[in-house]
């Protein structure tokens, strides 16, 4: 559902500076928001620099929501049902290029508002 609840209408370019590491945004018609999903498949942490092509009216406080785990093994079991589970935080540093540091074997979600237009 996380991919599902969080899926662009419309794709806006978006780059990552790191190697290996995925990123999709997209804006959300309803909303208006910019949608980024970022992947760090590594098993280290990694600072990035994140880049919204196309769009500079950005609201610099964002909703994050963040799926990660230690090791890309990890998997919820019953006996730790959430030990995998998505974390949502805010980000307040939001630009048409920004930072931000991924966490390992991690899904990093961005819901971005944007400022209307004149």
């Amino acid at each position: 559902m996380l991919f599902a609840n969080h899926r662009p209408d419309q794709l806006v370019a978006s780059v990552v500076d790191k190697p290996g590491v995925f990123v999709l945004g997209g804006k959300d018609e309803k909303t208006g928001q910019i949608i980024l999903k970022v992947v760090n498949p590594g098993d280290v942490p990694l600072e990035t620099t994140i880049r919204i092509q196309g769009t500079t009216k950005l609201i610099p406080k964002a909703r994050v929501i963040t799926l990660a785990s230690d090791k890309a093994t990890d998997e919820n079991t019953l006996d730790e049902p959430a030990k995998v589970a998505p974390v949502e935080s805010i980000f307040d540093a939001v630009a048409p290029e920004f930072q931000y540091r991924l966490k390992p074997c991690s899904l990093t979600i961005f819901r971005i508002d944007t400022a209307p237009m004149p």
